[in-house]
C-alpha cells in the first residue's frame, strides 16, 4: 500500500511528515487502514485499551487505556477469545463463559434465546470464489465466465445466510457496475461455444481435459459448506464434475500451497473505503490476497493510473474502467455480501455493531455487574 522505500518524518508530537517515492492518489485512505497503527513503544495505540498479555491463537487480555484520545472506557479490563467454530462461540455465550459473541451464524441467529440482544448490520464483507489461472479448467475464460453465470445467487443467499445479507453482483468494495448475474442458459452456450462438449457421463470436457475439480471450503465461515455443496448440484446440471474438499484453514492453505482449483474465500471489500485497495488486494500482479496467480496488463495499467491520480471525478471513472475490465474477465465468482451479527447478554451495555469487522471494540461498552 506503501512503497518500503517510503521516508517518514517527526515533525512534532501529533504530526508525521511522509515522503513517497511516487505521487499516491489515496494517500489519506490508505494510512486509515489497520496495517498502519500508531504506538508507543509496540504496546500502546490508538484504540480505548492497551495489550496486556497474548496466547497467539487463543486470547487477548487488555487493560483500560486511561489517555484515550475520546476519554478512558468503562471497564478496566477486557478479554478477547479467539473461537474460530461459529457454532462454539455461540455455545460459549449460553454457557456464560462469554458476554458478547461476534459473528454468529445467521441461521443460529434466531434460537440463541430471547435473554440474549441480537444486533444485524449490513457489512463490506463479501463471500467469493477464488480460482487458480495457472491452470485448467480456470485458465479458460469461458470456464470462468461460464461458472459465474451458472451459480444460482438468490438460491445460495437462503441455504448460507438464511436470506439475510445480499447478492453480490460484483466487488461489493468498488462496486458501479454490475459484473456477474446468474444465467444457466447463457452459461450453457457459453461452454459450448468454447469448445466444452457433454460426454456420455453428462460431464463436458474440451481436447481430453474434462470439466472436473475440487472445490475446497472450510469451517471457518458456517455458510461456506453448504453454499459449496449447492453449488456442486448447480453446476453439474450445466455438466461440471466438482469435488468438495474441506480444510482447516483457507487462508493458510491458499498462502501456501498453489495447487489447488477453486476456493471459497471472503474478504471484507471496505478496509480503507477506497476502491483501489481491494484490487490491489485480490487482482493485481501479486497482490496478497491474489492466490490464483490472476493477471491481467489492461487491468495493471488501469490500476496505475488509479494509484497516482488524486482527482475524485477521475478516479471515480478509473475505477469503473476496472471493473468493466473485471466484468469482461470473470477473475474470480462473486456470491453473497454477507450481514454482521452479534448477540450479547442482557449485562452488556453501550454496544455498538459497526459495518466494518476491523471495529469491534469502542469506548462505550461496558458490562454491568
Amino acid at each position: 500500500m506503501l512503497s518500503k522505500d517510503t521516508q517518514i518524518k517527526v515533525v512534532d508530537p501529533t504530526t508525521l511528515e511522509f515522503k513517497t517515492p511516487d505521487p499516491i492518489g489515496n494517500f489519506a485512505n490508505v494510512i486509515s487502514a489497520q496495517f498502519f497503527a500508531i504506538h508507543k513503544n509496540g504496546t500502546t495505540m490508538t484504540g480505548p485499551y492497551k495489550p496486556a498479555n497474548l496466547a497467539v491463537g487463543q486470547e487477548l487480555d487488555s487493560e483500560a487505556f486511561a489517555e484515550h484520545w475520546d476519554g478512558p472506557p468503562p471497564m478496566a479490563k477486557l478479554t478477547i477469545r479467539l473461537v474460530t467454530d461459529a457454532n462454539a462461540r455461540v455455545l460459549a455465550l449460553r454457557s456464560g463463559d462469554v458476554d458478547l459473541v461476534y459473528g454468529v451464524p445467521p441461521q443460529a441467529a434466531r434460537s440463541v434465546g430471547g435473554e440474549f440482544t441480537i444486533k444485524t448490520v449490513s457489512s463490506g464483507r463479501e463471500d467469493y470464489m477464488v480460482v487458480n489461472h495457472r491452470r485448467l479448467p480456470f485458465s479458460d475464460k469461458a470456464v470462468r465466465e461460464a461458472t459465474a453465470l451458472g451459480i444460482d445467487r438468490t438460491a445460495l443467499l437462503t441455504i448460507g445466510l438464511a436470506g439475510q445479507g445480499s447478492v453480490a453482483t460484483g466487488d461489493q468494495g468498488v462496486q458501479n457496475v454490475d459484473m456477474q448475474s446468474s444465467d444457466p442458459a447463457k452459461a450453457k452456450q457459453v461452454l459450448d461455444a468454447a469448445g466444452w462438449i457433454p460426454g456420455p457421463d453428462g460431464v463436458r470436457a474440451k481436447d481430453g481435459q474434462r470439466l472436473s475439480f475440487q472445490l475446497l471450503t472450510a469451517p471457518a465461515r458456517t455458510e461456506w459448506t453448504p453454499m459449496a455443496v449447492a453449488i456442486q448440484s448447480q453446476l453439474q446440471t450445466l455438466g461440471y464434475d466438482i469435488q468438495i474438499e474441506q480444510v482447516k484453514n483457507i487462508g493458510d492453505q491458499l498462502a501456501q500451497n498453489q495447487d489447488f482449483d477453486i476456493a471459497m474465500y471472503s474478504a471484507n471489500m471496505l478496509v480503507t473505503g477506497d476502491p483501489l485497495y481491494i484490487f490491489n488486494q485480490t487482482l493485481a500482479k501479486g497482490g496478497p490476497a491474489n492466490y490464483g496467480g490472476y493477471s491481467n496488463p489492461q487491468l495493471e495499467t488501469t490500476l496505475g493510473s488509479l494509484r497516482a491520480e488524486a482527482d475524485a471525478a477521475k478516479r471515480q471513472a478509473l475505477a469503473v474502467q476496472a471493473q468493466e475490465i473485471v466484468k469482461a474477465d470473470s477473475p474470480n465468482m462473486y456470491i453473497l455480501v454477507v450481514p454482521f451479527i452479534a448477540a450479547n447478554s442482557k449485562k452488556v451495555k453501550g454496544y455498538t455493531l459497526h459495518p466494518n469487522d476491523l471495529y469491534i471494540v469502542d469506548n462505550q461498552i461496558s458490562v454491568a455487574g
